[in-house]
């Protein structure tokens, strides 16, 4: 399949992200699927900067653009905003199981990770850890936990994402490395659900060969992966039975690490992830909304509370 990655914006920031993707295309060791150069000469569109328009939440520059216009039934989406709603198939990364079951919708990774957990193959000493901050009540619940090999680190006064910025400071910077580094010392990280039911952590912990550990019911996978053989999933409700569940699991710790390092190398590699994304949209064609975009429930939510902010102004 061809691909033509776009974006709905015209500023730097999101050509950036266009050539993060197209980056990604140059880098693919498997050639099933390859980067168009000319739209109209594409399989498929992939518009992958929505999340890049926070003030425009129904999405008219994209809908209203030119290429979409020329070219609606070819055209496919990456979003990674934690409440989306189905502007066009595609890959949703906070989507979740019940919007899949009523949309063209697949789950899939970060195209990028903010940290980078260097291992070194050493021996992790840890059970379990969570370094984070306190962005939904089952983050609260994990942050209780004890355990005499756990480690549980509120880092809510911290800005994580501040970590892509050069001008981070010395706190900052020593987060980083507490989070990294906690990472490598543990068999299992914790991955709970914060804004969106899906988190960098779960690639991160994949990448470093450390068993991801989701606590999120409404995560939805990426497809075509057998997620059983590389990570834990525990409902949001039994948080407080993680300690004796992970000591069960602790002896087939290895088999999992294993699995958890093979999953990434083969699906989210940056050798790896243009074809896991290619193949989702491959998947995705001739997909159909079921009713109108303005019909969604996420729509609908957010109208309601524009129209009470105006009528509470008047």
């Amino acid at each position: 399949m061809r691909v033509f990655v776009a974006t709905a914006g015209a500023e730097p920031h999101h050509h950036a992200q266009r050539e993060h993707f197209r980056s990604l295309a140059a880098l693919d060791e498997t050639g099933e699927h390859v980067l168009a150069d000319d739209a109209s000469d594409a399989d498929a569109l992939l518009f992958v900067d929505l999340q890049q328009h926070p003030h425009d939440t129904f999405l008219h520059v994209l809908r209203r653009h030119p290429l979409v216009r020329r070219h609606p039934g070819a055209v496919f989406v990456y979003d990674e905003r934690d409440f989306p709603f189905v502007s066009f198939p595609g890959i949703y990364v906070g989507a979740t199981p019940q919007l899949a079951r009523r949309h063209p919708v697949v789950g899939g990774p970060y195209p990028a990770l903010p940290a980078g957990v260097h291992t070194d193959k050493c021996a992790p000493e840890l059970l379990f850890s969570f370094c984070g901050a306190r962005t939904h009540p089952v983050r609260s619940a994990v942050l209780n936990l004890r355990h005499d090999l756990g480690h549980v680190s509120d880092t809510t006064a911290m800005s994580f994402p501040s970590w892509l910025d050069p001008g981070v400071d010395e706190d900052q910077r020593a987060a980083r490395r507490e989070y990294t580094t906690t990472i490598a010392r543990s068999k299992f990280v914790l991955c709970p659900r914060g804004h969106s039911p899906s988190s960098f952590r779960l690639y991160e912990t994949l990448a470093a060969g450390r068993v991801p550990v989701v606590i999120s019911d409404d995560w939805l996978p990426p497809p075509r992966i057998d997620w059983s053989a590389c990570l834990v999933r525990v409902r949001e409700r039994d948080v407080a039975h993680i300690p004796s569940l992970l000591e069960r699991l602790e002896p087939r710790w290895p088999q999992m690490a294993a699995g958890s390092g093979r999953t990434y190398a083969e699906h989210f590699s940056p050798e790896r992830l243009w074809h896991h994304y290619a193949s989702s949209l491959a998947a995705l064609r001739g997909a159909t909304r079921r009713g109108p975009w303005w019909a969604q429930r996420e729509v609908v939510r957010v109208g309601v509370r524009r129209m009470r902010s105006v009528v509470s102004r008047s």
